[in-house]
């Protein structure tokens, strides 16, 4: 059974994620970032992904490249493609993660 992560913040090592919205077809997430700290590089089998960087700056890592991304940027990540993310700013980042189909599980 999945746990409800509706209306509620997940903590994570590298800061914290939170449900913004949520339909059939789409779940968005706003992310936190600290400082210098960063998602583990992982890979999502069925799901695209969009990021917009909100506030901050953030780099976002693939197996051969990477790309620094500051307020308003975004990049869309296609399934099946490892990626990571890091804070580059000293204030931490602050991104939304669009996800479709939502897969957090």
């Amino acid at each position: 059974m999945k746990p409800d992560i509706n209306n509620s913040l997940v903590k994570k090592n590298w800061g914290f994620e939170y449900l913004f919205f949520r339909n059939e077809n789409v779940a968005i997430w706003h992310l936190f970032i600290k400082s210098e700290e960063e998602t583990s590089f992982h890979c999502h089998s069925k799901k695209s992904t969009g990021l917009i960087v909100v506030d901050g700056v953030a780099k976002i890592s693939f197996l051969n490249n990477s790309f620094t991304k500051k307020s308003l940027d975004k990049v869309q990540i296609f399934p099946r493609r490892f990626h990571k993310t890091q804070s580059i700013s000293k204030d931490g980042t602050t991104l939304l993660e669009v996800e479709s189909p939502e897969d957090k599980f």
